[in-house]
């Protein structure tokens, strides 16, 4: 029977919620990647299912590299300053971290499945009316635990398990069948 899932948002400081099925509490916090793994290991396999957010199906790079190339031919065309548009720079940077994220989850999986952990990967979206009420959603959180500030990547890792919740109840049912 499944006592805890486990949610991973990969980063330089990576989001990090785990559910306690038994108390039904759930942990909200930022690691490192080191740490994580130990404590996934910390929990029996058979017992632990952990969601992985992964960006390998994330286009970003593909928009920057569009992005980059409309913003060269209004250069081109005379427009001296064409607003709305990210520059190299920055075009770069979230180019670099993506890939280092997409790595990471990689990683994760590979794990999950060399330990014969139950795993679910999470494809990560952006809906604007989600994104609209997370403000909210995050104050209610905060004053809910007590704290002064949350990091938003644990945030995401507890969005993610409540956004899967259908599949890892569905998990949880074949389980029990066995």
């Amino acid at each position: 029977m499944i006592e805890t899932i486990i949610g991973i948002d990969p980063g330089v400081r990576a989001g990090l919620a785990i559910v306690t099925m038994k108390d039904r509490t759930m942990t909200i916090q930022v690691s490192t990647f080191f740490p994580i793994l130990d404590l996934i290991k910390s929990h029996d396999p058979e017992k632990t299912i952990v969601i992985i957010e992964d960006p390998n199906e994330l286009s970003i790079t593909r928009r920057a590299t569009y992005q980059k190339k409309k913003y060269y031919s209004q250069l081109a065309a005379g427009r001296q300053n064409p607003t709305g548009f990210m520059s190299n720079a920055e075009i770069d940077h979230i180019s670099q971290s993506v890939g280092k994220n997409k790595r990471e989850a990689q990683l994760y999986i590979e794990f999950c499945k060399r330990n014969k952990y139950q795993h679910l990967t999470y494809y990560p979206h952006h809906n604007k009316q989600k994104l609209a009420g997370l403000n909210e959603y995050c104050e209610k959180l905060r004053l809910a635990l007590n704290v002064k500030s949350i990091q938003q990547h644990g945030i995401d890792a507890g969005t993610m398990i409540a956004q899967r919740y259908n599949d890892v109840m569905n998990m949880i049912r074949e389980e029990v069948k066995k």
